[in-house]
């Protein structure tokens, strides 16, 4: 995959490549019967991938799976998919090879217990919806800076509720670049020279480059940005000066920008509309195994008589809403599924996606506390804390409720730190062996 357009950007850091997938749908080989849907795939999948995450398996989904080394913009690296220091916009895209294992397919999972008899569905058909650009990708930003010109990590949240963990720099007035100098018009054009490291800001916070022939940053030509808050202007090209500092190129403004005033790239409907990103090449690669004697005709004769029953474990969304400044709600999940093992509730904002934010991560702003209904007993038998997780800590109550959900969901739990940045609550249903009927009554939050 490669991305498209004039902003720097790569897949989501929490469902890495799987952030394109919205739904996936299983079906057999005749694609009349639909074996196995899960709907909003890349939700689940950066559950999944946070809680399951260790130090091994982050470097394999790095090197393998298309998940981003990093989404801020250092020296003159970020991640396998962007060269921040082009300045041509020729190369700042770079193609990367990604294997995607359909992890949350009972059917086509690596992970699964039981080899899919491939013989009893006629083969089968896949079928992949993609989110677009803007849900599915964010942006590469700079390392946000203090009047120290020391880094920091600035305590604010995102729309979703999130506290930033780290960049988050170069695309508004709040976190922006500065002009080391007033603005030079020369052939019906303007420069503008913006500070480095080692140059002083006047902002309380703001973006700085590297002190190097080559640094890192988020411009490209064609991108519109924003100077002093109110001047916009389409950048022409870009150079790095004698001095390490980067110049920026733009049809001449009609006003002087002078020393300390601001510059960061805008992002509104406006400039965001070609942003996208190709998928080429892609392979299905499925392994397989030679049944032992009698295993195929026992397969028949069970598909021409009375039917093949399978084990599969799935997942279905059951998307419900809230409505804005509700305050108590008691939301029902139409189920119906006779052997639940569990239910993982991850809520997403209302206010849409961002390329500024990772459109994955649940949102954690709103949700105060939580019980379920299930067979008309409220659980568990004491609401669920959630208002600690806004303070980057965690419920205990919650906490446990979680790590037992995720397990009996089949979900690796291989990590509980900082659950606070993906934040969702849950309800373990059934234990090893067993399974839960949620087709009996009326299920609520």
């Amino acid at each position: 995959m490669k991305m498209k357009g004039n902003l720097k950007r790569s897949p989501s850091n929490l469902a890495g490549a799987h952030a394109l997938f919205r739904d996936v749908t299983v079906y057999d080989g005749s694609g009349q019967h639909v074996l196995e849907q899960i709907d909003q795939y890349a939700y689940l999948q950066a559950v999944r991938e946070f809680y399951s995450e260790n130090e091994s398996l982050r470097n394999l989904r790095i090197l393998h799976e298309g998940e981003p080394s990093s989404s801020v913009i250092r020296e003159q690296y970020c991640n396998q998919y962007v060269s921040p220091d082009d300045n041509s916009g020729n190369s700042t895209f770079k193609q990367v090879e990604c294997l995607l294992p359909l992890y949350l397919s009972g059917i086509l999972s690596p992970d699964r217990e039981s080899v899919w008899p491939n013989l009893a569905s006629n083969g089968i058909r896949l079928r992949i919806v993609l989110h677009d650009a803007v849900q599915a990708t964010q942006l590469c930003t700079m390392p946000i800076y203090n009047q120290q010109g020391e880094e920091v990590i600035v305590d604010s949240t995102t729309t979703n509720g999130n506290h930033r963990t780290e960049g988050g720099g170069g695309y508004s007035n709040t976190y922006p670049f500065e002009l080391q100098a007033d603005s030079a018009n020369a052939n019906n054009q303007t420069t503008l020279v913006l500070k480095r490291i080692g140059d002083e800001l006047t902002s309380q916070y703001g973006c700085l480059s590297a002190n190097r022939r080559d640094p890192g940053h988020v411009f490209m030509p064609g991108q519109t940005i924003t100077i002093n808050n109110n001047v916009d202007a389409v950048i022409d090209s870009i150079n790095v000066d004698g001095n390490n500092r980067i110049t920026l190129v733009v049809p001449q403004i009609a006003a002087q920008a002078n020393e300390n005033e601001t510059v960061f790239v805008k992002i509104d409907s406006s400039t965001t509309a070609n942003e996208s990103f190709d998928v080429n090449d892609v392979k299905m690669y499925v392994s397989y195994v030679i049944p032992p004697s009698g295993y195929v005709e026992s397969i028949l004769k069970q598909v021409g008589g009375q039917g093949l029953q399978i084990d599969v474990k799935t997942y279905t969304d059951y998307a419900v809403n809230i409505s804005a400044n509700s305050k108590n709600n008691s939301l029902y999940i139409n189920s119906r599924e006779n052997r639940a093992k569990s239910i993982l509730s991850i809520p997403h904002s209302a206010n849409g996606p961002a390329f500024i934010e990772d459109s994955c991560q649940p949102d954690r702003l709103t949700p105060s506390s939580y019980q379920y209904i299930l067979y008309k007993v409220l659980t568990p038998n004491t609401r669920a804390d959630l208002r600690r997780f806004n303070l980057r800590s965690y419920g205990a109550v919650a906490l446990r409720e979680q790590q037992h959900s995720l397990v009996a969901a089949g979900i690796p739990l291989n990590t509980i730190k900082d659950n606070y940045k993906c934040f969702f609550w849950g309800r373990k249903l059934a234990n090893k062996s067993y399974s839960y009927n949620m087709n009996l009554s009326l299920i609520h939050i």
